[in-house]
């Protein structure tokens, strides 16, 4: 994929402060919470943040917010001074069977296959909301296929 535009995640101070030295570590170095092409927004990680990118002559934002990894939900608001076609491509993590899609509190159809990215195509106007839901399981997974027996409790994406 070719990145175009200059994208921003910046995270509000708060959680900057009281996030967990690990969770600055892999959300500021070396993984990009978002990318970009000519038709479509990427999220590629879900932490308090905002991007901004412009859509033609149009300049638009993706405010996220929310709970997770603790709680089940993110929820991200569009801004954009007048509507705009484009996708928002959702990464769907491998682990979150039954993930669920709302745009503007209307259930979304499409696909949200564990492991790939959900596709919402649309005519985006200023304050639409799409809301994620994750359902976080508790589940048993060995460490390793050398030792199949030693497990770790995981639910959703924590250990």
């Amino acid at each position: 994929m070719t990145l175009t535009g200059a994208l921003r995640a910046a995270m509000p101070r708060p959680w900057k402060d009281n996030a967990p030295v690990a969770v600055k570590a892999r959300t500021l170095h070396g993984i990009n919470a978002y990318f970009r092409d000519p038709l479509a927004v990427y999220v590629n990680l879900y932490v308090p943040s905002s991007v901004r990118w412009s859509q033609g002559a149009v300049h638009c934002s993706l405010q996220q917010s929310g709970g997770y990894p603790f709680e089940d939900t993110v929820s991200m608001r569009v801004g954009a001074p007048q509507p705009q076609e484009f996708t928002l491509c959702l990464r769907i993590p491998g682990w979150a069977s039954g993930a669920r899609i709302e745009v503007n509190g209307q259930r979304w159809s499409g696909a949200t296959e564990p492991g790939s990215f959900a596709a919402v195509a649309r005519r985006w106007r200023d304050g639409d909301r799409l809301d994620l839901e994750f359902p976080r399981r508790l589940r048993l997974e060995s460490v390793d296929r050398q030792h199949p027996d030693t497990v770790a409790l995981l639910c959703g994406p924590l250990v």
